[in-house]
């Protein structure tokens, strides 16, 4: 039997809870090693890597095993994990490292936005949750 919580909407929003934590962890590595000389600055790479593993297709659930299966087999977004890259960049001349300050300013606002849509989604399964055990 499947747990209500192992839908796709509480593992992509669990899923991205975990990048967006890490992404964060990563930017403000970046941020804190701004003086650094020689410092190489770092990204979280996930959203390519769901795209190569999983695409843009229609899939569906099976319910029954008499079923026809719809679209692809392998949707499961937990075999997808998130990748820290370091930058390759070279040093720009005048500078201490690659790092660009607005650039990592920027990335943390929209991760905190990410954040915030993630917590958003997992509230609103709860209260549905919520509301249909106390109706019944």
């Amino acid at each position: 039997m499947n747990s209500i919580f192992n839908d796709m909407g509480f593992g992509a929003s669990k899923k991205g809870l975990d990048v967006s934590a890490l992404r964060n962890k990563v930017i403000a590595q970046n941020i804190s090693n701004v003086s650094t000389p020689g410092y190489s600055s770092s990204k979280v790479k996930f959203e390519e890597l769901l795209d190569e593993k999983l695409g843009f297709k229609l899939s569906g659930a099976r319910t029954n095993q008499n079923h026809l299966p719809v679209g692809r087999a392998n949707n499961d977004i937990n075999n997808v994990n998130p990748v820290v890259e370091t930058s390759t960049d070279p040093i720009p001349a005048g500078k201490v490292n690659n790092i660009e300050i607005d650039k990592e300013i920027v990335s943390l606002a929209k991760n905190s936005l990410d954040w915030d849509t993630y917590v958003n989604l997992i509230s609103f399964k709860y209260r549905l949750l919520t509301l249909s055990i106390r109706r019944q």
